[in-house]
């Protein structure tokens, strides 16, 4: 009887002990197998110029002052700063986990050899070639001087859109601090205040969510274009919004052609083109707001 018991006992002590290796063996392994090195150690403040290359299309990034800027067409403009920091993040956190191949002869099958990306700080330069999707969110890459062809995650932004410029019109930047917005098509003239949290037009009280919904479309409105040289414009606007926060705001719209319109912000040098659809969707009655 003790004896079965005692087979028992190391019977079961056994089959947990198996059984913990099977479910945390693995883990166990991975966390003590040494994880690859990073690929590029910099820290993306150093960071003073992008050089992107896609084909025989060159795009020249430049860090001045914590800003990024865009050179295009011998003009300089803001760069999307979002976007940039993620295209740094991503690089900055690259390892070479996933190799695919090291065949230099399967280098046009992986699409490496006419885009790359070059950065640099004030001591160093770094290339990392990029080649096909693997998937919605990886790419084949390649670093400068070595032939291991390897996945990469997040990358995906660095060649798609072309276009580097910061195109939102950056109309809200703390939408707690906005206390009246007003929209004028000529036709209607509609001002919303802000009263205790809660948005009035008149007397009336407007729906929490709708005035959300139109102060999200504000936040988020960008462009498709972006001129520097002054445009001929018509005497009056079409459509006209001001928004009363720490500064005022205001920015008047005149149709440039059957899909898109002409904005302008005051004291901005440059004129936005913004598709018309866009702008259309600001247009509000007191019914759309408060029924």
């Amino acid at each position: 009887m003790k004896k079965n018991q005692q087979r028992s006992f190391w019977l079961g002590l056994f089959t947990f002990v198996l059984l913990f290796a099977l479910i945390f063996g693995n883990q166990i392994i991975t966390k003590l197998k040494p994880s690859s090195p990073l690929l590029f150690p910099f820290n993306k403040k150093q960071v003073t110029k992008i050089n992107v290359i896609n084909s025989n299309n060159t795009t020249t990034l430049q860090s001045k002052n914590n800003k990024w800027f865009v050179l295009q067409n011998k003009v300089e403009f803001i760069a999307d700063q979002e976007r940039i920091d993620q295209i740094l993040d991503s690089l900055s956190q690259l390892k070479k986990n996933e190799i695919v191949s090291n065949n230099k002869e399967r280098q046009s099958e992986f699409g490496i050899g006419s885009s790359m990306i070059e950065f640099s700080t004030k001591d160093k330069n770094w290339k990392l070639y990029l080649g096909k999707n693997y998937s919605s969110s990886q790419i084949y890459v390649k670093t400068e001087n070595n032939s291991d062809i390897f996945l990469a995650k997040n990358l995906e932004k660095i060649l798609y859109p072309e276009d580097y410029r910061d195109l939102n019109l950056h109309l809200i930047t703390d939408e707690n601090k906005i206390t009246q917005i007003e929209l004028n098509d000529n036709v209607n003239k509609l001002v919303l205040v802000k009263k205790d949290n809660k948005w009035f037009i008149g007397d009336k009280e407007a729906k929490k969510d709708r005035v959300d919904f139109l102060i999200n479309d504000l936040k988020t409105l960008s462009a498709n274009d972006i001129i520097e040289a002054k445009q001929q414009l018509p005497d009056f606007p079409d459509f006209t919004v001001t928004i009363k926060a720490d500064k005022q705001k205001n920015i008047s719209t005149y149709r440039k052609d059957e899909t898109n319109s002409w904005a302008m912000i005051d004291n901005h040098n440059s004129t936005y083109v913004v598709s018309s659809v866009y702008l259309d969707g600001l247009k509000k009655t007191e019914t759309d707001l408060t029924q």
